[in-house]
């Protein structure tokens, strides 16, 4: 950690204002507070991923009806929450 650290110039604390705004000039803007995606179309997104598809069907070898269903909405409920939780992160540094 120590090496990682002295390399990139940093700390274990957080950057100074004056240290952020430096490499704010520097670097450009963090890119994913920028880009201003939109939640319900990352949430698409994700629904539509070969690994919420993968979580859905894993069970249907053996299991019954009700045990796909709750692995279902496990990984929707998964998916909706990462939605909100990057939307938030986008509000609040806008």
């Amino acid at each position: 950690m120590d090496t990682v650290l002295r390399r990139l110039g940093g700390t274990p604390d957080r950057l100074s204002s004056a240290e952020a705004e430096a490499r704010r000039a520097a670097l450009g803007p963090n890119a994913v507070r920028s880009h201003h995606a939109q939640p319900l179309a990352v949430l698409v997104r994700q629904l539509r991923t070969p690994l919420f598809h993968r979580m859905a069907l894993a069970p249907a070898g053996d299991v019954d009806l009700q045990t796909i269903g709750i692995t279902l909405a496990a990984a929707v409920a998964l998916c909706v929450a990462a939605t909100i939780v990057f939307a938030r992160r986008d509000v609040e540094t806008s």
